[in-house]
């Protein structure tokens, strides 16, 4: 369950279902079903919540970070060509004990080859700085060289998602499951920081810029 409008994974709480009509939260606290519908009832009072399935990710995205769901984000943009194309991707790693990837909230980062799936160095928190390395800390599980199952999946996806969205640009989330890649949200603000902080390449060494003065142009001159 988490807040509709904040970001960064801000006031996300999980539930786990520990005895019929028995609910777990992450700090232990267990109450029944009628009591857990009522206090996310009087959360939405102050802010409207999403209620989603607790997804369980593929055995492959465990060995990273077997506690929650590690989302890969597809960043996809339509071309001045108007091709849909895949701008970059990238994952996000929990750490130990977290139930959201968030980088904001203490999550690593890690930029994935569009043509292999395999993961670059990551930039992970430790003692309060980024770092970049090739293995998360506090676990060394191995993030260079890894490969994101189902890639191949997951990056069709977003380019068929980018092709009906009829947008400029978008920001695409996926949960790699055991059924395949599941698409979680879409993003108009996907933070560029993402996309160049673990290979320290500016989007200025691709086809962005480019892109995205041909929209803002093209704008103009419609308004």
């Amino acid at each position: 369950a988490k807040p509709a409008d904040l970001w960064s994974g801000q006031g996300t709480s999980r539930w786990r279902s520990r005895a019929p009509g028995i609910w777990e939260s992450g700090d232990g606290q267990r109450i029944d079903a009628v009591a857990l519908v009522r206090k996310l009832a009087d959360q939405s009072r102050d802010r409207p919540i999403v209620v989603q399935k607790c997804l369980a990710p593929h055995p492959a995205m465990r060995a990273l970070a077997p506690d929650a769901i590690s989302t890969i984000r597809c960043v996809t943009y339509e071309s001045p060509s108007g091709e849909a194309k895949l701008l970059r991707a990238m994952v996000r790693l929990p750490m130990a004990g977290m139930i959201v990837d968030n980088m904001n909230a203490g999550g690593a980062i890690a930029s994935i080859d569009p043509e292999s799936g395999r993961l670059s160095l990551c930039i992970a928190w430790e003692n309060g700085l980024l770092r970049r390395a090739p293995t998360l800390p506090h676990t060394g599980a191995q993030v260079e060289g890894a490969t994101i199952p189902l890639w191949p999946e997951a990056h069709r996806m977003a380019l068929a998602a980018q092709e009906a969205a009829g947008l400029p640009t978008v920001g695409w989330d996926f949960a790699i499951c055991d059924g395949g890649p599941i698409l979680l949200e879409a993003n108009i603000r996907w933070g560029g920081h993402l996309l160049t902080f673990p290979t320290q390449s500016p989007l200025s060494d691709t086809e962005f810029p480019a892109a995205y003065i041909h929209h803002w142009s093209r704008g103009v001159r419609n308004a």
